[in-house]
């Protein structure tokens, strides 16, 4: 029984390598086995063309210690260490400087998102239109990635305007700021997601809406509902429905009134929004779907108010 005792230990808790080889690139994993497989627990070591080019370090399945990136001539060009999956430190002088400082400010609150960005990616693009080129980095990589439409119109940079890049195993973060290249375009945090908007916008933007610090009345139905994730799928649909739409899909007390009167001043058509959110919280989701008009949201109570310019 003592032998058996130690063998099963042995077999669920000392880490083995496991080798992954493909077109040039070389991946050792030290892992830990499970009931359901097996989880990374210890260093991750990534070699392109036999040189070393990422090393992490992983505690029980979550990021833990310290990652490095490597250039060809073997320097350190990313460093950043993690606490248990929990970012800790960031430096790097490559990146998408927003979004580095973004990083270095911790103020990212989702780790997956922010693995993500420090996951190498290769991208390649031929005069291939700008939303399009978004739309399939956000379906490849599985992230939540908008497009800041109206200030890049205001910008005078049209989403259709063809974009060529080639970058090969670069991290996201820095594949980032060699798409941007030519363009005035940054990469910003907003709303628990990425939101590719103009240089000046993402230097000086603040929360128009008023979601990111509201306070919900304790114990009510709205503080419930309002880190809840929801999924918001609008086309062509009028403001003042889809409002309508979130106040009976949540359950929540929604006074939509100066929304339906701004309409009929300026909207006879029904102000009509097109958004496809999943996964997003209440609040989040709230503050994509009403900042491009410039509404706000306000308390009355446990009633969300929808303030119009």
């Amino acid at each position: 029984m003592s032998l058996c005792a130690v063998g099963l230990w042995y077999w669920y808790r000392v880490p083995i390598e496991i080798v992954h080889e493909e077109k040039g690139r070389r991946e050792v994993d030290t892992v830990c086995r499970t009931w359901d497989g097996t989880i990374r627990h210890g260093p991750r070591r990534v070699y392109v063309d036999e040189k070393l080019s990422l090393v992490e370090n992983y505690r029980n399945g979550l990021a833990h210690g310290p990652w490095k990136w490597f250039d060809t001539a073997g320097n350190v060009y990313l460093e950043a260490e993690f606490d248990r999956g929990k970012l800790l430190t960031f430096q790097g002088q490559r990146c998408e400087p927003r979004l580095a400082r973004h990083l270095a400010e911790r103020t990212i609150n989702d780790p997956v998102l922010v693995q993500e960005l420090l996951q190498p990616v290769s991208l390649d693009f031929i005069e291939t239109p700008l939303k399009d080129v978004f739309q399939l980095i956000k379906d490849m990589r599985g992230i939540q990635l908008e497009l800041d439409v109206k200030r890049l119109e205001e910008a005078g940079v049209n989403i259709d305007s063809p974009v060529t890049c080639n970058t090969n195993n670069l991290p996201l973060i820095v594949a980032f700021k060699e798409l941007f290249a030519g363009y005035r375009l940054a990469a910003d945090y907003r709303y628990g997601t990425l939101v590719v908007t103009t240089t000046q916008s993402a230097e000086s933007w603040r929360d128009p809406t008023g979601v990111t610090t509201m306070v919900p009345p304790r114990g009510s139905t709205l503080e419930k509902a309002w880190t809840r994730p929801a999924r918001f799928e609008f086309i062509e649909t009028p403001m003042a429905d889809a409002l309508l739409f979130i106040e009976d899909q949540h359950g929540i007390q929604l006074d939509a009134s100066k929304v339906i009167e701004f309409q009929k001043q300026v909207a006879p058509h029904g102000l009509p929004v097109t958004c496809n959110l999943n996964g997003l919280s209440l609040r989040d989701s709230l503050g994509l779907l009403l900042e491009p008009l410039d509404f706000r949201v306000t308390l009355r109570g446990e009633t969300l108010v929808i303030e119009t310019p």
